[in-house]
């Protein structure tokens, strides 16, 4: 774990993650950790936390460290297995529920970007919504659909390399967002097949969802999921 009495930047990455893929082999430990650790190996313009994540009290415990209020921007990534409405053994919504808390604790006043690196959580949009507002999130990105392992983890790390290049205002509009989620996106094909649901196969434009609040956390958060491969 890094200290965060080093801290120099005004953002942060803040990965939790369930490490999958033990439960059918001892040797599969597969970690989207390598590819942040190779972004920060030649970029100097965010700080880098990480931590394991196997529930509520585990991304509490998390927040509590690394949720600092120094900083002016979070994203934060929490990545593993998803079926439904639940991540691990944690209901969906209580991610949002825990921001929420530990940022009203920890008096917390920058800009939150979440990303869901699970299966199939971008597809509760109602919720999301809800979250959105409740953790006062400035967006979410996620997979509504049983995506690939290293295809998701491939997206995320770009999405990761794009959001943290320095320029990045810490409440940029809501079409400079789009913007940046749709440059990191073109460097792939958006028919490629990345999943599928319990219907059929998801190609990468249909298998994501991006939803953007306004900073009005009384409306609902625009949902820019169309957008991007326009």
């Amino acid at each position: 774990k890094s200290k965060l009495s080093e801290k120099v930047n005004s953002t942060a990455v803040i990965t939790l993650e369930r490490v999958w893929g033990t439960e059918t082999s001892p040797y599969n430990t597969a970690s989207i950790k390598p590819f942040i650790d190779g972004i920060k190996a030649f970029s100097d313009s965010f700080d880098f936390y990480y931590s394991h994540f196997y529930g509520r009290e585990s991304l509490r415990e998390a927040l509590n460290e690394f949720l600092n209020p120094c900083y002016r921007r979070i994203i934060l990534q929490i990545a593993g297995h998803g079926s439904g409405k639940k991540i691990a053994s944690t209901q969906f919504g209580t991610v949002f529920e825990t921001i929420a808390s530990v940022q009203k604790e920890k008096k917390f006043n920058g800009s939150i970007g979440l990303i869901m690196s699970f299966c199939l959580m971008g597809s509760n949009k109602e919720l999301i919504s809800q979250g959105i507002r409740q953790a006062r999130l400035q967006w979410f990105f996620g997979y509504n659909c049983a995506s690939l392992w290293m295809e998701s983890t491939l997206i995320d790390t770009f999405l990761l390399y794009f959001l943290t290049k320095k320029g990045i205002h810490v409440q940029p509009t809501q079409d400079y967002l789009i913007k940046c989620f749709q440059d990191a996106l073109a460097l792939f094909d958006k028919n490629y097949l990345i999943g599928s649901d319990e219907i059929s196969e998801k190609s990468i434009r249909e298998g994501l969802t991006l939803m953007i609040s306004d900073g009005d956390f009384r409306r609902k958060p625009f949902d820019a999921s169309s957008l991007l491969f326009s």
